[in-house]
């Protein structure tokens, strides 16, 4: 047999292909050693490997069972140790049967469903024990810190740095407000005035009220004398 292929298909089946060179010696056998597919034992028996290698990209695979190895909560993806052994599975938080922040927990129990790809074996859907809801991490990203403005006051400018940070090197005193060497802010004459609070007209009206009981505690005396 000269096609790789009808050799490949009678080792997996258990034929034994025609020998073509000598007692024992096949070449095709060497070249699928070589590549893997074939695996030789000491007493030279060869055993086909090509199961092992020929599924097709894309495949998915049934149910199985494993634990999380490890997820990011903050990147979203993670690895699956599959419990009968073989290697880890990838997975990202958008397959994740469950409600709310999806995540996993470090050695959670989970099922899985999984495909072939091109880098490797992906998650297409992971399950708590029996079908449930995975439980996720009790980790949360952070919120996003949000950085105050201050003033720099060497150049006067609302920015991330200070006056000894500041790259304009030192600067004379002036007016923050309007950049003027002979004042300063607190004495600029371009200042806005300060805006007062106006009361509240139910405050008024409190604030008045014990007058009145004044006045007219002062009449009803009056009257009396």
């Amino acid at each position: 047999i000269t096609n790789p292929e009808q050799h490949l298909i009678l080792r997996c089946s258990g034929r034994k292909p025609p020998r073509t060179r000598g007692p024992g010696r096949n070449l095709l056998s060497d070249v699928y050693i070589s590549r893997g597919l074939l695996k030789q034992d000491r007493c030279g028996n060869s055993e086909c490997t090509a199961s092992m290698g020929s599924r097709d990209e894309g495949a998915t695979d049934s149910r199985r069972a494993g634990h999380c190895k490890w997820f990011n909560v903050i990147k979203g993806w993670g690895f699956i140790t599959p419990d009968d052994g073989g290697q880890d599975v990838f997975v990202h938080q958008s397959v994740l049967q469950m409600d709310g922040f999806r995540s996993l927990g470090q050695n959670e129990p989970v099922e899985f469903e999984c495909k072939l790809t091109d880098k490797g074996y992906e998650a297409t859907r992971v399950y708590g024990p029996s079908q449930t809801q995975c439980k996720g991490s009790e980790f949360r990203p952070r919120a996003k810190r949000k950085y105050r403005k201050m003033r720099c006051y060497n150049c006067g400018e609302f920015a991330n740095h200070i006056a000894q940070m500041c790259a304009q090197g030192p600067l004379p005193k002036r007016c923050h407000h309007c950049k003027s060497e002979d004042h300063l802010v607190v004495d600029c004459p371009n200042k806005p005035p300060p805006k007062v609070p106006q009361p509240d007209q139910h405050q008024h009206q409190h604030q008045q009220h014990p007058q009145q009981q004044q006045q007219q505690h002062s009449s009803s005396t009056h009257h009396q004398t």
